[in-house]
């Protein structure tokens, strides 16, 4: 008993190392990107005769968030994909992007305007405190340029589920019930987007993906949903000022709605739960 305590126990100390090797990689390239725009900016104005201003400095680094997260993702990419060539493994299969049911992958993009909506009514019943350091926060995505779009629907979603669902959550799976090694991924991602708020529902929105890769065993749902909820910020953002809060409501409720309906079938599946009604 004690040999077989001793083995789980190294098990599971081996999966949370890998796991942390793979966190550290996305906080690292991160990291690495957001010093190298500050050596490039302070190198400037070096050059140009000045001396540099921390505060200026720090706001050009935020304008260039957009800029920052596309660089680190490609960045975390390239590292990965090299990581496993050189042991030999195929990258994809490694990254958990592999074949599943496409209706599956439908179906968990189509109801993510109802997780979006969800969130949104949640938030609006937060204190106003909370909020308004939220919204700081969240200053610098109130770009909708291309760059921005790229790098906050595209990027941003594709590297975030390789890391914590393809990654920390499939290696933690290896040594630890499936609802723990989720929680804990998840976890991670939500303290990763650093505010309050943002560490909430980042949370729970990795307990949802964490839950649709297991019942998929693939990233390809968890990819999906990401796309599509971080798509829903971005043209909610480009849509204030010219669409009413209501005119936005109505339309997240009716394509919640419709969303939830297309995918009725779908949803037990995607969720592990009952059966599938066959049609």
């Amino acid at each position: 008993m004690k040999d077989g305590t001793r083995a789980s126990a190294a098990a599971v100390l081996l999966a949370l190392l890998k796991a942390g090797c793979y966190l550290l990689l996305f906080l690292g390239a991160q990291t690495l990107i957001t010093v190298g725009f500050i050596a490039v900016f302070t190198v400037r104005d070096m050059v140009g005769g000045g001396s540099p201003d921390p505060d200026a400095l720090l706001t050009e680094v935020l304008a260039c968030a957009p800029h920052i997260t596309l660089f680190s993702t490609l960045l975390t990419l390239l590292i990965l994909a090299v990581f496993f060539l050189i042991r030999r493994k195929n990258p994809l299969r490694e990254a958990g992007l592999v074949k599943t049911d496409l209706s599956m992958v439908a179906s968990a993009a189509v109801i993510t305007p109802a997780l979006y909506t969800v969130v949104i009514l949640v938030m609006g019943l937060l204190p106003e405190a909370l909020l308004e350091d939220y919204a700081q926060a969240s200053a610098g995505l109130s770009d909708t340029g291309p760059i921005s779009f790229l790098a906050t629907v595209i990027g941003a979603p594709l590297v975030e589920e390789i890391v914590f669902r393809g990654l920390i959550q499939s290696r933690l799976e290896r040594a630890m019930p499936g609802f723990v090694a989720a929680a804990v991924a998840a976890l991670a991602f939500g303290v990763c987007h650093g505010q309050i708020v943002w560490i909430a529902y980042a949370f729970v929105l990795g307990m949802i993906f964490g839950r649709m890769r297991q019942c998929s065993r693939s990233v390809l749902p968890s990819l999906a949903a990401h796309f599509v909820f971080n798509l829903m910020g971005h043209l909610a953002v480009a849509a204030e000022g010219r669409l009413t809060d209501e005119a936005i409501f109505g339309i997240l409720a009716a394509l919640s709605l419709a969303g939830l309906f297309t995918a009725r079938r779908q949803i037990p599946r995607l969720f592990g739960f009952g059966k599938p009604k066959v049609s």
